[in-house]
């Protein structure tokens, strides 16, 4: 049920996803795995040798992570030629 100011709170270890694509609501079983850590996990982690994270399995549809991939590739090749053009602007300043 809803709190007072209207938010519905679900732990992420139970949720059940239809078998539904959660991009375009096809129909599917394949899933993408998404993982997932609390904040700061990865420098509290290394101090006390644990680890909180969770994978989640997210029914998404073979046509559609093609397009994620592909958007996440895209945002990988952007952001690798931007701190490259950044480093060397830095490097001819020096």
């Amino acid at each position: 049920t809803p709190d007072p100011a209207g938010w519905i709170t679900a732990y992420l270890t139970r949720l059940r996803f239809p078998p539904r694509c959660c991009e375009c609501c096809e129909p599917t079983t394949a899933t993408l795995r998404f993982s997932l850590e609390p904040r700061g996990e990865w420098f509290l982690g290394q101090l006390t040798n644990t680890s909180r994270s969770l994978e989640l399995l997210i029914p998404v549809c073979p046509a559609c992570q093609a397009r994620i991939r592909g958007h996440q590739h895209d945002a990988g090749h952007r952001g690798l030629s931007t701190g490259a053009a950044l480093l060397l602007g830095v490097s001819l300043l020096a």
